[in-house]
């Protein structure tokens, strides 16, 4: 979960990913628009079988870019 204190500040949020031995694929899952304090993304073409990290890429409203925390998942 990605705690954001001043929500309304936010414009959007890409997902991206990268093999956790950062030998493999990277790239954008989705990107996603707010929705009050909700957001939704799928990952449409997910990458092989493997062990990945996943994090946000926030955008603000003015063009301030941040990368958030990283969770890392296991695809079969």
């Amino acid at each position: 979960m990605i705690n954001i204190k001043e929500i309304n500040l936010v414009e959007k949020i890409d997902f991206y990913y990268r093999s956790i031995d950062n030998q493999g694929p990277t790239g954008l899952i989705s990107s996603a628009s707010l929705n009050g304090n909700n957001s939704q993304v799928s990952w449409d073409k997910p990458p092989a079988s493997g062990t990945y990290q996943v994090y946000p890429f926030i955008t603000d409203k003015v063009g301030q870019k941040i990368i958030g925390p990283e969770i890392t998942l296991s695809l079969e």
